[in-house]
Protein backbone atom coordinates (compact mmCIF):
# COMPACT_ATOMS: atom_id res chain seq x y z
CA UNK A 1 0.00 0.00 0.00
CA UNK A 2 1.83 3.88 -0.30
CA UNK A 3 1.54 6.32 0.97
CA UNK A 4 -1.21 8.40 -0.77
CA UNK A 5 -3.31 4.75 -0.25
CA UNK A 6 -2.62 4.92 3.41
CA UNK A 7 -3.88 8.33 3.61
CA UNK A 8 -6.60 8.13 1.87
CA UNK A 9 -7.90 4.95 3.92
CA UNK A 10 -7.14 7.66 7.28
CA UNK A 11 -9.40 10.19 5.95
CA UNK A 12 -12.28 7.94 4.84
CA UNK A 13 -12.10 6.50 8.52
CA UNK A 14 -11.37 10.13 10.03
CA UNK A 15 -14.99 11.16 7.77
CA UNK A 16 -16.72 7.74 8.70
CA UNK A 17 -16.39 8.78 12.27
CA UNK A 18 -16.94 12.38 12.27
CA UNK A 19 -20.26 11.54 10.23
CA UNK A 20 -21.68 8.94 12.88
CA UNK A 21 -20.73 11.19 15.53
CA UNK A 22 -22.34 14.27 14.17
CA UNK A 23 -25.19 11.96 13.99
CA UNK A 24 -25.28 11.18 17.45
CA UNK A 25 -25.39 15.15 18.48
CA UNK A 26 -28.43 15.20 16.75
CA UNK A 27 -30.40 12.82 18.32
CA UNK A 28 -29.09 14.17 21.16
CA UNK A 29 -30.15 17.69 20.24
CA UNK A 30 -33.41 16.40 19.61
CA UNK A 31 -33.52 14.10 22.80
CA UNK A 32 -32.96 17.52 24.77
CA UNK A 33 -35.75 19.37 22.50
CA UNK A 34 -38.08 17.09 23.08
CA UNK A 35 -37.27 16.88 27.21
CA UNK A 36 -37.55 20.44 27.40
CA UNK A 37 -40.42 21.45 24.91
CA UNK A 38 -42.56 18.69 23.53
CA UNK A 39 -42.59 16.34 26.48
CA UNK A 40 -43.70 19.23 28.42
CA UNK A 41 -47.28 19.33 26.33
CA UNK A 42 -47.84 15.72 25.62
CA UNK A 43 -47.37 15.36 29.53
CA UNK A 44 -49.86 18.10 29.92
CA UNK A 45 -52.77 16.78 28.41
CA UNK A 46 -55.44 15.86 31.19
CA UNK A 47 -57.95 13.98 28.84
CA UNK A 48 -56.14 13.46 25.64
CA UNK A 49 -58.52 12.01 22.72
CA UNK A 50 -58.65 8.95 21.49
CA UNK A 51 -56.48 10.39 18.03
CA UNK A 52 -54.18 12.18 20.52
CA UNK A 53 -53.61 9.30 22.57
CA UNK A 54 -52.81 7.13 19.34
CA UNK A 55 -50.00 9.84 17.85
CA UNK A 56 -48.68 10.37 21.38
CA UNK A 57 -47.90 6.71 21.35
CA UNK A 58 -46.24 6.61 17.77
CA UNK A 59 -44.40 9.63 19.24
CA UNK A 60 -42.76 8.01 22.88
CA UNK A 61 -41.96 4.99 20.85
CA UNK A 62 -40.07 6.76 18.14
CA UNK A 63 -38.46 8.77 21.06
CA UNK A 64 -37.71 5.50 22.69
CA UNK A 65 -35.44 4.20 19.89
CA UNK A 66 -33.88 7.78 19.13
CA UNK A 67 -32.64 7.38 23.56
CA UNK A 68 -31.74 4.37 22.51
CA UNK A 69 -29.77 4.70 19.73
CA UNK A 70 -27.69 7.36 21.64
CA UNK A 71 -26.08 4.79 23.79
CA UNK A 72 -25.38 2.68 20.90
CA UNK A 73 -21.78 4.04 19.88
CA UNK A 74 -20.21 1.14 18.76
CA UNK A 75 -19.54 -0.56 15.90
CA UNK A 76 -21.09 -3.39 16.55
CA UNK A 77 -24.34 -1.89 17.39
CA UNK A 78 -24.52 -1.58 13.14
CA UNK A 79 -27.71 -4.05 12.73
CA UNK A 80 -29.37 -2.53 15.92
CA UNK A 81 -29.10 1.10 14.64
CA UNK A 82 -30.50 0.04 10.84
CA UNK A 83 -33.09 -1.71 12.47
CA UNK A 84 -34.04 1.26 15.17
CA UNK A 85 -33.64 3.32 11.75
CA UNK A 86 -36.66 1.54 9.83
CA UNK A 87 -38.70 1.22 13.20
CA UNK A 88 -38.58 4.92 13.41
CA UNK A 89 -39.29 5.97 9.94
CA UNK A 90 -42.24 3.46 9.80
CA UNK A 91 -43.91 5.13 13.04
CA UNK A 92 -43.65 8.52 11.27
CA UNK A 93 -45.20 6.94 8.18
CA UNK A 94 -47.97 5.83 10.87
CA UNK A 95 -48.02 9.12 12.02
CA UNK A 96 -48.79 10.67 9.12
CA UNK A 97 -51.36 7.90 7.52
CA UNK A 98 -53.75 8.79 11.00
CA UNK A 99 -52.79 12.21 10.57
CA UNK A 100 -54.31 12.77 7.17
CA UNK A 101 -57.11 10.19 7.53
CA UNK A 102 -55.85 7.77 4.85
CA UNK A 103 -56.90 5.15 6.85
CA UNK A 104 -60.17 4.43 7.35
CA UNK A 105 -60.99 4.19 11.52
CA UNK A 106 -57.61 4.09 11.87
CA UNK A 107 -57.25 5.27 15.34
CA UNK A 108 -59.98 2.96 16.65
CA UNK A 109 -58.01 0.10 14.38
CA UNK A 110 -54.42 1.05 16.26
CA UNK A 111 -55.71 0.93 19.62
CA UNK A 112 -57.50 -2.29 18.48
CA UNK A 113 -54.11 -3.43 17.62
CA UNK A 114 -52.01 -2.81 20.97
CA UNK A 115 -55.01 -3.96 22.79
CA UNK A 116 -54.53 -7.25 21.32
CA UNK A 117 -50.74 -7.43 21.15
CA UNK A 118 -51.24 -6.75 25.50
CA UNK A 119 -53.95 -9.76 25.62
CA UNK A 120 -51.53 -11.19 23.73
CA UNK A 121 -48.81 -11.15 25.74
CA UNK A 122 -50.84 -11.40 29.03
CA UNK A 123 -51.92 -15.04 27.99
CA UNK A 124 -48.30 -16.07 26.94
CA UNK A 125 -47.36 -15.49 30.66
CA UNK A 126 -50.77 -17.09 31.97
CA UNK A 127 -50.00 -20.26 29.73
CA UNK A 128 -45.77 -20.21 30.61
CA UNK A 129 -46.79 -20.32 34.68
CA UNK A 130 -49.89 -22.30 34.26
CA UNK A 131 -47.41 -24.89 32.09
CA UNK A 132 -44.76 -24.45 34.46
CA UNK A 133 -46.13 -24.47 38.30
CA UNK A 134 -42.21 -24.82 39.35
CA UNK A 135 -41.21 -21.78 38.45
CA UNK A 136 -44.18 -19.75 39.90
CA UNK A 137 -44.06 -18.50 43.07
CA UNK A 138 -47.11 -17.13 45.62
CA UNK A 139 -48.56 -15.33 44.73
CA UNK A 140 -48.78 -16.07 41.02
CA UNK A 141 -45.41 -13.81 39.05
CA UNK A 142 -48.98 -14.21 36.27
CA UNK A 143 -51.22 -12.68 38.75
CA UNK A 144 -51.54 -9.54 37.04
CA UNK A 145 -51.41 -10.74 33.68
CA UNK A 146 -54.47 -13.05 34.59
CA UNK A 147 -56.17 -9.75 36.41
CA UNK A 148 -56.05 -7.93 33.24
CA UNK A 149 -57.36 -10.98 31.15
CA UNK A 150 -60.49 -11.19 33.19
CA UNK A 151 -60.81 -7.53 32.96
CA UNK A 152 -60.12 -6.62 29.50
CA UNK A 153 -60.43 -9.90 27.57
CA UNK A 154 -64.21 -9.63 26.72
CA UNK A 155 -64.08 -6.04 25.90
CA UNK A 156 -60.81 -6.45 23.42
CA UNK A 157 -62.62 -9.38 21.55
CA UNK A 158 -65.70 -7.41 20.69
CA UNK A 159 -63.86 -3.94 19.60
CA UNK A 160 -61.40 -6.22 17.52
CA UNK A 161 -63.72 -7.99 16.03
CA UNK A 162 -65.96 -4.92 15.44
CA UNK A 163 -62.77 -2.59 14.20
CA UNK A 164 -62.24 -5.86 11.48
CA UNK A 165 -65.80 -5.67 10.51
CA UNK A 166 -66.23 -9.47 11.32
CA UNK A 167 -68.97 -10.95 13.43
CA UNK A 168 -67.63 -12.64 16.65
CA UNK A 169 -66.94 -16.69 15.91
CA UNK A 170 -66.54 -19.49 18.41
CA UNK A 171 -62.90 -18.87 18.21
CA UNK A 172 -62.02 -15.51 20.36
CA UNK A 173 -58.99 -13.47 19.78
CA UNK A 174 -56.76 -15.54 22.24
CA UNK A 175 -58.26 -19.11 21.56
CA UNK A 176 -57.66 -20.31 25.37
CA UNK A 177 -60.02 -22.90 24.91
CA UNK A 178 -57.67 -24.54 22.23
CA UNK A 179 -55.12 -23.77 24.81
CA UNK A 180 -56.25 -26.46 27.19
CA UNK A 181 -57.25 -28.86 24.44
CA UNK A 182 -53.69 -28.75 24.06
CA UNK A 183 -53.51 -27.41 20.39
CA UNK A 184 -49.92 -26.91 18.86
CA UNK A 185 -48.37 -23.51 19.98
CA UNK A 186 -47.62 -22.74 16.14
CA UNK A 187 -51.32 -22.80 15.63
CA UNK A 188 -52.19 -20.04 17.92
CA UNK A 189 -49.19 -18.24 16.18
CA UNK A 190 -50.45 -18.78 12.98
CA UNK A 191 -54.42 -17.34 14.38
CA UNK A 192 -53.03 -14.63 16.35
CA UNK A 193 -50.57 -13.75 13.52
CA UNK A 194 -53.57 -13.15 10.46
CA UNK A 195 -55.61 -11.45 13.50
CA UNK A 196 -52.90 -9.28 14.02
CA UNK A 197 -52.09 -8.66 10.21
CA UNK A 198 -55.78 -7.92 9.22
CA UNK A 199 -55.75 -5.51 12.85
CA UNK A 200 -53.09 -3.59 11.77
CA UNK A 201 -54.34 -0.24 10.29
CA UNK A 202 -51.02 0.71 8.70
CA UNK A 203 -49.98 -2.15 6.32
CA UNK A 204 -50.98 -1.57 2.82
CA UNK A 205 -51.95 2.37 3.23
CA UNK A 206 -48.46 2.62 4.75
CA UNK A 207 -46.35 1.02 1.17
CA UNK A 208 -48.87 3.12 -0.83
CA UNK A 209 -48.37 6.48 1.14
CA UNK A 210 -44.55 5.71 0.87
CA UNK A 211 -45.17 4.95 -2.90
CA UNK A 212 -47.01 8.32 -3.02
CA UNK A 213 -44.40 10.42 -1.68
CA UNK A 214 -41.82 9.20 -4.21
CA UNK A 215 -43.85 9.51 -7.58
CA UNK A 216 -44.90 13.38 -5.85
CA UNK A 217 -40.87 14.32 -4.97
Amino acid sequence: MTSSERTTNAHNRFSATLLAGSYCCLLEAIDIFTQDLVNKVTTGLLNPSPRETVLIGFYYRSLGYCRTAIELKSVVHQQSLTSAERSVVELYVDMELIHRNVVADGVEKAIAFADVQKLKAAHRMDDFFAGNPGLDSNPSKAATHRDFISKNQARIEIHSWSVLGAEPGPMPVVPTKVVRLGAPTNTLEKRMSSILEKCSPMKVSRTRYVESAYASS
